[in-house]
């Protein structure tokens, strides 16, 4: 084999060895990025949000409600958050388009529009249906729906970073007829049974129905 074969076969097997190393970095950079936007059940992570809520007193939330209701979740379903209750078009494509639309969305947000920052749209929420138990303030049909932020549909998934409202499960209502006509805030649902954190100190349950049933007499 002259010189000029042995320089070409050379140049050859670099040429496979650049190529072969590119197409596993791009391989395992595509599984990572697969991998980053899909949840343990397999639905895809389209956002989420943690927020740190102010807690209210009883007397303020008694206040502040036109109604108080306890209540028992019947039915718990996610849905889009949109004018028409329809999938938003970035999601009724592939599942992998799905995924790019969402990496480029993060990249804008992060590197091209730092000053602003997230817009932290909620494309989903859970629609919790109530069965109604008993009525402390106020007047409420035998069944009502409410909305919470964040849940799954369609195999898509927003992460509100607290726990589900399960069917069964019973919980006390204060509703603000002005701003809660569709949707309610955790501030303003809170499981019976459990401790209520009064201004810094915990009541029972059964303490705050005495409160709200003596401000209401």
């Amino acid at each position: 084999m002259d010189k000029n074969k042995k320089i070409a076969a050379g140049i050859i097997i670099v040429v496979v060895l650049t190529v072969a190393a590119l197409a596993l970095i791009i391989s395992a950079a595509f599984i990572s990025f697969e991998n980053d936007w899909e949840l343990d059940d397999g639905t895809i992570l389209v956002g989420g949000m943690c927020i740190c809520y102010v807690g209210y007193t009883a007397e303020e939330l008694i206040e502040k409600s036109d109604v108080i209701v306890i209540a028992t979740v019947t039915d718990s379903k996610g849905v889009w958050n949109t004018s028409d209750g329809g999938k938003p078009p970035q999601y009724t494509h592939s599942r992998l388009y799905a995924k790019l639309y969402l990496f480029a969305d993060m990249f804008y947000d992060r590197h091209l529009n730092p000053e602003i920052g997230p817009t932290y749209d909620i494309p989903i929420h859970t629609e919790l249906t109530f069965e109604t138990n008993e009525i402390l303030k106020g007047e409420m049909p035998d069944t009502f729906k409410k909305q919470m932020w964040g849940g799954t549909v369609d195999g898509f998934t927003f992460d509100n970073c607290t726990y589900e409202r399960e069917i069964g499960q019973q919980f006390i209502l204060f509703i603000d007829n002005d701003t809660n006509e569709k949707f309610i805030l955790e501030t303003e649902i809170y499981e019976t049974g459990k401790m209520f954190y009064n201004g810094g100190e915990q009541i029972s349950f059964e303490e705050l129905k005495t409160k709200i049933k003596a401000e209401n007499n």
